[in-house]
């Protein structure tokens, strides 16, 4: 009798044993499975954008040899939000793939200032001139490679990117202004990091820096000419740097 109850009591110690092992195995699974990285997914994000910008705009009022202030900055930092999308192949712990982002800017800053003027017309009144850049969207469509740990993924990026900006400007001369679209493809490189908090919804963080350079002639815009110190009127948009933060859903 006692050889059956102690045969018993080992096969439901057993039974129990092998419940919790069944249990542990599929947590494990389960943890396993979020580390999945392949697929494609699609999110949304917030993004601190900070624009560098040289503008040579000139607008020298009435019979002005020079421009108050002949090199100023219109760079510009603000909260923008984007759409980003993308596939992932994944061999192991390496992950790379495709990725498109957009990011509709807000970023917009005017800057003003007077003229200055030539003795003969120190007497005059002059409309301030006036300058402004509003970049209006920044697109990108990279390559990555990254690293996954766990639930994390550590990856690169790089790719090409586009910009679509506006300059406009109003001087004495011209004081109902004008205005002229700037466009311009570039080089863009990136890092990302990115956490699993469900097996469809990872939270990203990164940085990238677009290498934009280009520089657009705007001597005839709102009544400018060439800058008598530097022989040239352009606009350049040196570069943009974005610190975003996002979630996605992987399909």
């Amino acid at each position: 009798m006692k050889k059956t109850t102690i045969r018993k009591s080992y096969m439901r110690n057993m039974k129990i044993n092998a419940i919790g092992l069944a249990v542990a195995a599929c947590f494990s699974s389960e943890v396993s499975a979020q580390s999945n990285w392949q697929g494609g997914y699609a999110g949304l994000s917030a993004d601190l954008l900070n624009t560098t910008v040289n503008n040579g705009w000139c607008a020298p009022a009435f019979g002005a040899n020079n421009c108050a202030t002949p090199n100023n900055s219109l760079g510009n930092t603000g909260l923008n939000f984007g759409v980003f999308g993308g596939y992932n192949l994944q061999k192991n712990s390496t992950v790379y793939g495709i990725e498109f982002d957009l990011k509709l800017g807000n970023l917009k800053k005017q800057t003003n200032y007077t003229p200055s003027y030539d003795n003969s017309n120190s007497s005059g009144v002059a409309i301030p001139s006036s300058s402004k850049l509003s970049v209006s969207s920044i697109s990108s469509i990279r390559g990555r490679l990254g690293i996954a740990r766990g639930n994390s993924l550590f990856s690169l990026n790089a790719g090409i990117a586009h910009v679509s900006a506006k300059f406009t400007a109003s001087s004495s001369s011209n004081p109902s202004g004008g205005s002229q679209s700037l466009s311009q493809f570039a080089p863009v490189i990136g890092a990302t990091f990115e956490h699993k908090l469900s097996s469809s919804i990872n939270l990203r963080l990164g940085v990238s820096q677009y290498l934009f350079g280009s520089s657009f002639n705007v001597e005839n815009l709102g009544g400018g000419r060439a800058n008598p110190n530097t022989m040239s009127n352009k606009v350049k948009i040196n570069g943009i740097t974005n610190i975003t933060a996002g979630l996605s859903y992987q399909f």
